[in-house]
């Protein structure tokens, strides 16, 4: 079954340190390594994120981005990113997926999980992430390569970049 993940942007921001401390002098850097941050976990799991940021700070009216595959979504002026995630859940329940809500605003999830999505707070997404970070470093931290004939041994820098940013959906 294909999972969705719902991710109340500015919620995350404020709850996740490193986050929280950038946002004050670099508000748009926060969003972008959240941007960042969700497009390798969705990479690595292979489940659909969406980002929702409430119109705060966005001149313009509501819209949608793909961000390294990554469906970010800016709501509309006056529209919170609860009531969008809240409507978005409604209308995806019917169709076959999984999903997730991820705040850390209680009452946001008791309405998700009412509307048949499962929740998932800040802190856990945050140890989630975590885990397959590790997970990842594990796979890739592997004895010497120099012995072994590798295609990635042969890639220069700028190949290896360009290779990266395919897979994040960026060509």
């Amino acid at each position: 079954m294909e999972k969705l993940l719902l991710i109340d942007g500015y919620n995350v921001i404020g709850s996740w340190v490193h986050l929280r401390k950038l946002q004050n002098e670099h508000f748009q850097q926060a969003r972008d390594i959240l941007i960042d941050t969700i497009a390798n976990y969705q990479a690595y799991t292979g489940t659909r994120c969406m980002i929702v940021f409430d119109a705060y700070k966005v001149k313009s009216p509501a819209n949608q981005l793909l961000c390294s595959r990554v469906e970010v979504h800016f709501t509309k002026r006056d529209e919170t990113a609860d009531a969008f995630i809240e409507r978005q859940v409604r209308k995806m329940a019917s169709v076959h997926l999984q999903i997730y809500v991820a705040t850390s605003d209680y009452s946001e999830q008791m309405i998700a999980f009412g509307s048949g999505a499962l929740r998932l707070s800040v802190d856990d997404l945050w140890q989630e992430v975590q885990r397959c970070q590790a997970q990842l470093r594990a796979q890739t931290q592997r004895p010497a390569l120099s012995n072994r004939n590798t295609f990635d041994h042969r890639l220069s820098p700028e190949h290896r970049n360009v290779f990266e940013r395919w897979r994040k959906g960026l060509l």
